[in-house]
């Protein structure tokens, strides 16, 4: 009876281990580097990838997706016994779409496009455009800037207002967009002039027209700190900053697809790696699905699938 029961284990075990589905989930060749504006006007930077789960039939259980930053370029240091060595560090790069808020789950039976938001807390952001917010127009050493204190956060997070990434420097009140945190300083100077305050170490000592002006900047100490936009500028010409980068620190962007395999209820990973020559800078994945109107089956065109249109 033991003998049964260690041979009935064994085979269930080895039938059981789903390594094997993470084969049968795919991911574009390439992923997609491009630009594009909110309805505010906002120039953003995003990373487009796609995923498909090839045996559809049998939908992944709660499928979900991590990525992560690496880059391989050694640090310096200047101690002889760590000549040659580095860490590999892995930097969390959070996901858009799906919202990783609500566990960046997935359903991957029909083909989905994985986003992550190059904003200015994410991992692959150039240091020049780190040191900026929302695309350029508020510099972070203005002092108008909520520090992140070290955490990984979203910038489109302030966008829509779940978070508040600005602070005026005077009263310290906090807002999502620079949008709301002017008419806050005009609505203060409004009733600061009406009450006939001092203007020093008020509202009214503030010029908007240099605080979020392009080219222009405030500052309490009469040093500039300058403003960057991208909105005027052509998409090859904003795409060398990004590139540079992504050269100079030998970036290598990781993804992982998570989901429990139905048929033996056992976890697998399906993982893809992007170097710098797995990106394409510019462009739109291909429609890849096809419906027919007679049965209404919709199908996958797999020879669409890693197809990429400018």
């Amino acid at each position: 009876m033991m003998f049964n029961a260690f041979l009935f284990s064994f085979f269930f075990a080895r039938l059981s281990r789903c390594e094997q589905r993470a084969i049968q989930v795919i991911f574009s060749n390439k992923a997609i580097f491009k630009r594009e504006f909110t309805s505010g006007g906002i120039c953003r930077y995003k990373l487009d990838l796609r995923t498909y789960d090839i045996d559809s039939s049998h939908p992944i259980v709660e499928a979900h997706v991590r990525i992560y930053a690496i880059k391989h370029t050694p640090l310096l240091v200047g101690v002889s016994s760590n000549e040659g060595y580095h860490d590999l560090k892995f930097d969390p790069m959070r996901v858009e779409s799906p919202n990783d808020e609500l566990g960046a789950m997935l359903y991957i039976s029909a083909p989905h496009i994985i986003s992550h938001h190059i904003g200015m807390y994410s991992p692959i952001c150039p240091p020049e455009k780190r040191a900026f917010a929302e695309g350029g127009r508020v510099p972070i050493k203005s002092g108008f800037v909520v520090d992140s204190a070290g955490f990984r956060l979203r910038e489109l997070d302030s966008h829509v207002e779940s978070r508040a990434g600005l602070q005026c420097i005077i009263c310290g009140e906090r807002y999502g967009t620079h949008k709301n945190l002017v008419r806050h300083i005009e609505q203060s100077q409004r009733i600061e002039r009406n009450d006939k305050l001092p203007i020093k170490d008020s509202h009214q000592e503030l010029d908007l027209q240099k605080i979020f002006k392009k080219g222009e900047s405030y500052d309490r100490s009469n040093s500039s700190y300058g403003v960057m936009d991208d909105s005027n500028n052509e998409d090859a010409a904003c795409y060398e900053q990004f590139k540079k980068h992504f050269k100079e620190c030998n970036l290598e962007i990781l993804v992982i697809v998570e989901g429990i395999d139905p048929m033996m209820s056992g976890t697998f990973q399906a993982m893809q790696s992007y170097a710098f020559d797995d990106i394409v800078f510019g462009g739109e994945f291909a429609p890849c699905m096809i419906s027919h109107d007679q049965d209404g089956i919709a199908k996958v065109d797999l020879k669409r699938f890693h197809k990429i249109v400018r």
